[in-house]
Parts: structure tokens; sequence; C-alpha cells
């Protein structure tokens, strides 16, 4: 995807993100709030924090029960690693994927 694509998309996911907040009945705004809330201010996209990375997809998905905020253990497989650069140290990452949610969402964890 070249910079202008991956400018445009990230605009495009922050207005849908927007109107998530105002209409959705699951927006974390009060319900009372909403009809004010015009959008977030968020800086503009930099290619500079852009990073196309080489995803290490695993053959032997591992299950793994995971904690949430709220106390909640869901069940996950370990899918893919990749490593980034950040002040010239590597930084091993892992997504991860829920299992038995019909979702496609990646999970980013630092390993």
């Amino acid at each position: 995807m070249d910079v202008s694509e991956w400018r445009n998309r990230i605009v495009y996911e922050r207005e849908q993100k927007d109107i998530f907040f105002k209409k959705n009945m699951q927006s974390p705004i009060p319900i009372e709030y909403r009809q004010q809330f015009e959008m977030l201010h968020y800086y503009p996209p930099d290619p500079n924090f852009r990073f196309d990375l080489k995803l290490h997809e695993h053959c032997d998905k591992k299950s793994m029960q995971i904690e949430d905020t709220k106390g909640n253990t869901g069940s996950f497989c370990n899918g893919a690693n990749f490593n980034s650069r950040l002040k010239m140290k590597v930084v091993p990452s892992r997504l991860i994927k829920a299992i038995l949610k019909k979702s496609d969402c990646l999970f980013l964890s630092g390993t």
C-alpha cells in the first residue's frame, strides 16, 4: 500500500471511529453528551510512523488463556510474530487471535 492510500485509510478509519462514538450504543461517551460530540482531535498521519514488517506465521498455533481488564478469561491462539526496530533495538512482538469468536481481529502483544 502506498503512502497516500495508507493516509486515506487512516483518515477513513478515524471518521468511522467518530461516527461510532457519536451514534453507537456501545460508545464510551455517555448518551447525554453524544449530541454535542463532534470529533476526536488527531495528529496528522505521519509516514515516519508507518512500518512495513515481515510477519512470521506459526504453523502450530498454540492456545492460551488471557484475562482482560474486567477479569474475563478468553481463549486465544498465538498466530504470528514480527520484529520491529525502535532506536536501533529489535523489539519482538506477537499477534494473537481470539478463538471461538466470529472476528478477524488480531491483537498485538509485546513479548
